[in-house]
């Protein structure tokens, strides 16, 4: 059952050959608590059948058994040069990003640690569907209802004080600028879980946008860009933004067709793999191309893999 669940995996995670990381050991860790792997509470008493109050919210715990097993059955984190790359798409990027230092300071021993986050910005936008709820209603509602109070970041809670700022610090946008362990961002400018969900208010891929829809869909890129961190040189953290109508691309063969400044999504990622040095694991690829889902059509850059690709127009540290 095992080797016919993967042999349908693609992206990083197929076996083809193709993959960058093909030669690393892999724990694959399914969806399976529904709080994007950030919160840490039990049904309530006497909830009974009620939802949400009944449900386990478990994804810290989680977290924490896993990193546990890994140590126990193979040694991670014994070894000084040990390296863990931790992330995931989505929900699972979500709760990676806000969880990374937590994982690198905590859980990895000596192991060093890096993100892979694809898909993980929410930003904050008023939706256009009337029976949707912001992404900022819906993280600062999450925080006290799912626990999720262990992974706000003491820096960022320096800076959204507040009680009802708090929930920031959970949010991609504004919980980004504050993660100190060197990582890989994918996020697309047109993503089509934010825009689908803002628009129709549920996730719905098959859909066309009409002429008033693609209207909110390029103020939504026009968000995404503003909050889309720029890394500074040395830090070792590379973000890789297309203008594509999509979401999630390292787990499906999209890897291999994505670009951004006519980079290919698979050699930036695996220049930032193999980098052997923070500077040269630095990458800023931005997709500037004009119109809805323009991404898709972006052919490739002539001059692209140089010692140091995309790091053009960086900060100095």
């Amino acid at each position: 059952a095992v080797q016919q669940w993967s042999n349908g995996l693609q992206g990083i995670l197929d076996t083809s050959g193709k993959s960058p990381f093909e030669d690393m050991h892999v724990a694959y860790v399914r969806t399976c608590s529904n709080d994007a792997f950030m919160g840490d509470r039990g049904p309530q008493p006497a909830s009974g059948q009620i939802p949400g109050n009944s449900w386990h919210f478990r994804g810290r715990q989680i977290i924490d058994a896993v990193f546990a097993d890994l140590r126990m059955r193979t040694g991670l984190g014994t070894q000084v040069g040990d390296r863990v790359v931790y992330g995931g798409c989505s929900s699972g990027a979500r709760g990676a990003l806000v969880s990374l230092d937590y994982v690198a300071t905590h859980l990895a021993g000596l192991a060093q640690v890096v993100g892979l986050l694809d898909s993980a910005l929410w930003i904050p936008i008023r939706p256009q569907a009337k029976n949707m709820v912001s992404f900022g209603r819906q993280t600062r509602d999450f925080l006290n209802f799912a626990n999720a109070s262990v992974f706000l970041n003491k820096e960022c809670l320096k800076k959204y004080f507040m009680e009802q700022e708090r929930y920031k610090c959970l949010e991609a946008a504004f919980r980004l600028p504050f993660i100190k362990a060197p990582f890989f961002l994918i996020q697309s400018q047109y993503d089509l879980f934010g825009i689908s969900m803002n628009v129709f208010g549920r996730f719905w891929p098959s859909a066309h946008l009409d002429k008033g829809q693609k209207h909110y869909a390029e103020f939504y890129r026009k968000e995404v860009v503003e909050y889309l961190p720029t890394p500074v040189l040395g830090s070792g953290s590379t973000v890789f933004s297309p203008a594509c109508y999509s979401h999630c691309s390292i787990s499906s063969k999209s890897l291999y067709e994505v670009r951004a400044d006519g980079v290919r999504l698979v050699d930036a990622l695996t220049h930032w793999v193999s980098a052997t040095s923070a500077e040269a694991a630095t990458g800023w690829f931005r997709s500037r191309c004009v119109g809805f889902d323009c991404g898709s059509k972006e052919t490739a850059s002539a001059g692209m893999i140089a010692a140091t690709p995309g790091q053009e127009n960086l900060p100095e540290t």
